[in-house]
């Protein structure tokens, strides 16, 4: 959500998601993604890397995303002020495998349809490593439009912060809340808190007000 993000850790970090939905249906929902989050060290100051490749699979509809990020991180005292830029692509194909209710509809694609265009992203963060961050950012700034398909990406806003609590026995609260806006619909609030135990296990709780309660482990 957030390019300034990258190299926040001061680790290297590769990131393997696969999602098989509704899983023995035909053309079930799937979902592939990479993430590599990393840093560099130039000329004293540290440089956030980032990379993330996406294909999400959805019946006749595929969406893929390639995306390179790249942060700058300025120390304030004890705290940073990282700025991050992100830049790629995204591709949307629908398939020609319809069963259309009028067939002779021009709307439906006959041999299938594919096209791709430009993405860009942006972020500011402020941050103490492992204790709290703040940041603000925007994804999708052209608003590609797919002219081929009927389809624009939308802008999005996103706020997000979190905070650290160090506990007795080795165990640290860990809270974070993230507000997300295409500044038309209603914006979406995630709150979660987890517990943290020696660095090695943790569980907690999500929560999406109006929506959804999930528990984490």
């Amino acid at each position: 959500f957030n390019p300034a993000a990258a190299g926040m850790d001061r680790m290297h970090q590769v990131q393997a998601f696969h999602r098989d939905q509704w899983d023995g249906f035909e053309r079930d929902p799937k979902t592939y993604l990479f993430n590599y989050n990393g840093y560099a060290s130039v000329a004293g100051r540290t440089v956030g890397i980032g990379a993330s490749f996406m294909t999400e699979v959805l019946g006749q509809e595929q969406n893929k995303f390639a995306r390179l990020s790249a942060s700058f991180h300025q120390p304030i005292g004890d705290n940073f002020l990282s700025g991050g830029v992100q830049v790629g692509l995204l591709s949307k194909s629908l398939g020609n495998s319809w069963i259309a209710i009028d067939p002779t509809d021009p709307n439906i694609p006959i041999n299938g349809i594919s096209q791709g265009g430009f993405d860009m992203a942006a972020g500011l963060m402020f941050y103490n490593p492992n204790k709290y961050y703040a940041g603000v950012s925007a994804t999708h700034l052209p608003a590609t439009a797919l002219s081929d398909l009927g389809f624009a990406s939308a802008r999005h806003i996103y706020v997000m912060g979190g905070y650290n609590y160090e506990l007795p026995n080795g165990l640290v609260l860990r809270s974070n809340a993230l507000i997300k806006t295409d500044m038309k619909a209603s914006p979406a609030i995630d709150i979660n808190a987890n517990v943290l135990w020696n660095n090695q296990l943790w569980g907690g709780l999500a929560f999406r007000p109006g929506d959804a309660l999930a528990p984490m482990l």
